[in-house]
């Protein structure tokens, strides 16, 4: 998305639920390679609710495991985590926490540790901050369609925001409904 301070990316907004470690790994290595073709480095924090083993959880040790596959497969990758959000984007408080934290500056990509994370703040920050969304061309490793793939998130900005109303949003969501197929996966 193109914020005032910039481009962001968040992964993984629409297409695995629950991704493991490795696959974490892989959509943060997918997601550099994407940035890069906008000609932007990436600075990619692995994002939890936690910083850096301040909490133990099933979540926050797949981030850590997701970011040791990540530095043995992109050594030089610009690649920090597990980290909370304010913490990836202000180089200030990764001061105050962790100082020899390999990102520096903003982080770009902001990897969440699953699809609920990562559409939250995707949907929330475009709605709040008034971001333009980018083609949801970085939906790479795809292994079969969800449901909303760039859907809800991308209507609801292109109609006016005018259907975050509940009954606005029941009709469209029932209209797309009655025009696809029962087996959709």
């Amino acid at each position: 998305m193109i914020t005032n301070k910039g481009p962001f990316f968040i992964a993984d907004t629409h297409v695995r639920r629950d991704p493991s470690a490795p696959e974490i790994a892989e959509i943060a290595l997918m997601c550099a390679a994407h940035v890069r073709r906008f000609g932007i480095e990436p600075k990619i924090a692995l994002v939890s609710h936690s910083d850096f083993g301040s909490d133990d959880t099933p979540s926050t040790v797949k981030m850590r495991d997701a970011l040791e596959i990540l530095r043995e497969r992109a050594p030089d990758l610009e690649a920090d985590g597990e980290m909370q959000a304010n913490t990836a984007l202000s180089q200030a408080m990764r001061d105050l926490v962790l100082p020899a934290s390999r990102l520096k500056g903003e982080a770009n990509v902001l990897v969440m540790p699953n699809l609920d994370a990562a559409n939250i703040a995707y949907t929330m920050t475009m709605i709040m901050a008034d971001t333009q969304p980018v083609a949801n061309s970085s939906r790479h490793g795809q292994t079969r369609p969800h449901p909303d793939a760039f859907g809800d998130s991308a209507r609801h900005h292109q109609y006016d925001r005018g259907l975050g109303r509940p009954s606005a949003r029941r009709e469209l969501n029932r209209n797309e409904s009655e025009s696809s197929s029962p087996n959709r996966f």
